[in-house]
C-alpha cells in the first residue's frame, strides 16, 4: 500500500527528502527522539517516538523511513548496523548544519555500518568522537548506498577514516556531504576523511566538501589509491585549507575539483 503524506515528512530545513511535499511512501515512517522517545512506543507517530536510532532501525523493514527528529542527540556505544534497505533522515538544520547529532564513544566501533544495498542516510551530523577510536565512523560495505547532506567532523580521536567504502560498495554515492578536520594542534590530527579502501566500480560524488581546517589530515583527505576505481564520477568537489586527494593510476572516470584553497595536492 502506498500512503500519501500531504505535508511530506514535515521538515522545514534539511535535505530535500525531508522538506519535499507531498510525499508518497510505500512503507512505514518511524520517528526517533532522544528527548521524548521511549523504547516502549511504536514510533509510528511524532507524538510517540522511539528513543534511539538502533531501535528505529530494528523496528523498520525494507522500504521504510526512520526519521531522527529535530534536536535528536545520541551517544553511540555500539555500532548501529543498517542491514535493510531503509532511509534514515535527520530533521532540521542549525547554522547550515544538521540538527541531529550522533557522537561515537567506542575505542574500536563504528557509528554506522551500512551493509545492505540501497540503504540511505540524509542530514545527520557525525560529531567528533568522544575517545580515540581505531574504527571508521561510517562504513559502507554494500552496493548503491547513498549519503546526502551528512556532516563529518574529525579530530585527534579519529584514528581511521571518517567514512570508508570497501570493494562491495559498487555504485554508492555521496551528495552535498562535508568532511572537516577540527584538530586543535598539528601534533595529532584526523587520519583520512573519505577512503575507498579497495578496487570498486561506479562511485558517484557531487558537491562533496573536504576541509582541512587549521591543521589538516595526516593522510589524504580523499584517499582512493588502494585499487582502481572504475567509472568514477566526481563533480563539483571542494578541497579547502589544504585538503588533498589521491586516486589509483588505473582508475577511469573523472574528478572535478571545482574549488581549491590552501596548499593542495591532487594525484591521479
Amino acid at each position: 500500500m502506498v500512503a500519501l503524506l500531504a505535508n511530506g515528512l514535515g521538515h522545514s530545513l534539511g535535505s530535500e527528502v525531508g522538506t519535499a511535499s507531498p510525499l508518497h511512501v510505500g512503507g512505514l515512517v518511524y520517528y526517533v527522539n532522544s528527548a521524548t522517545g521511549d523504547s516502549g512506543y511504536s514510533g509510528l507517530s511524532a507524538e510517540k517516538p522511539l528513543d534511539t536510532l538502533a531501535n528505529g532501525v530494528s523496528a523498520a523493514s525494507a522500504g521504510d523511513i526512520v526519521v531522527l527528529m529535530d534536536g535528536h542527540t545520541e551517544t553511540i556505544t555500539s555500532a548501529v548496523t543498517v542491514n535493510k534497505a531503509i532511509a534514515i533522515v535527520g530533521e532540521g538544520q542549525s547554522s547550515g548544519q544538521p540538527a541531529v547529532v550522533l557522537t561515537n564513544n567506542q575505542a574500536a566501533g563504528a557509528v554506522l555500518t551500512l551493509s545492505t544495498a540501497y540503504a540511505e542516510v540524509y542530514n545527520i551530523w557525525i560529531a567528533k568522537q568522544s575517545q580515540a577510536c581505531s574504527a571508521v565512523a561510517v562504513a559502507i560495505s554494500a552496493q548503491a548506498v547513498h549519503l546526502e547532506d551528512v556532516y563529518f567532523e574529525g579530530d585527534e580521536n579519529s584514528d581511521a577514516a571518517l567514512c570508508q567504502i570497501n570493494g562491495s560498495g559498487t555504485d554508492s554515492s555521496l551528495r552535498n556531504c562535508t568532511f572537516v578536520s577540527d584538530a586543535t594542534d598539528n601534533t595529532d590530527v584526523p587520519t583520512i576523511a573519505l577512503e575507498l579502501s579497495a578496487a570498486v566500480t561506479g562511485i558517484r560524488m557531487d558537491g562533496v566538501v573536504f576541509d582541512g581546517g587549521s591543521y589538516g589530515f595526516s593522510d589524504y583527505a580523499l584517499k582512493a589509491s588502494a585499487g582502481a576505481i572504475t567509472n568514477l564520477r566526481a563533480r563539483s568537489l571542494s578541497f579547502l585549507r589544504g585538503a588533498d586527494y589521491t586516486i589509483h593510476a588505473s582508475s577511469t572516470g573523472y574528478v572535478n575539483p571545482a574549488t581549491v584553497s590552501g596548499q593542495h595536492t591532487g594525484v591521479w
